[in-house]
């Protein structure tokens, strides 16, 4: 097979293939994380092992630009869930950088959920009584919740950012 119709037959196969294993990639542990490349030339080494490692490379080289091109944004934007937390004065700073606006909403999300449910701060409140006790702000980029009789807040927001190259 030339490597154009390698190329032909993972797209048909696997058209999803480069971002499923950015998916993967970005569930790993960071000692177990590799290059998307590193990846794609595991899977090749695993399916087409007979494939010379030249053009091996020449596949992966039209998988990735495959990518970029239907996605044009991902080798420029980048969307920051940035998180800023007073917990009784002490200020924390996080921000979390997502590929996608819908990812960064699910991560908003689960920040969200996560200082509710498990902050001692705000846990165990009814839906009427975080509104009753706490000054909250809920849109669809950004959370803020503060107590105003403390000295405790969180301000989470998705902030679009483009990539800075050179």
């Amino acid at each position: 097979m030339t490597v154009t119709e390698i190329y032909q037959e993972i797209l048909t196969k696997h058209p999803n293939l480069v971002e499923n294993l950015l998916d993967k990639s970005s569930n790993e542990s960071d000692s177990e994380r590799q290059t998307i490349y590193g990846d794609l030339m595991g899977w090749m080494r695993d399916y087409y092992t007979l494939i010379p490692l030249a053009d091996r490379e020449q596949v992966i080289r039209l998988l990735l630009g495959d990518y970029v091109i239907r996605h044009p944004y991902c080798l420029q934007k980048v969307y920051i869930v940035q998180q800023e937390s007073n917990v009784d004065g002490e200020f924390i700073i996080n921000a979390v950088p997502c590929a996608t606006i819908e990812v960064a909403s699910k991560v908003l999300q689960g920040m969200k959920n996560f200082i509710l449910h498990e902050s001692p701060h705000y846990m165990g409140r009814t839906k009427d009584e975080l509104e009753e006790d706490f000054e909250i702000e809920d849109g669809g980029d950004r959370w803020y919740i503060n107590d105003p009789c403390d000295d405790y807040y969180e301000d989470i927001q998705i902030v679009e950012k483009i990539i800075v190259i050179r």
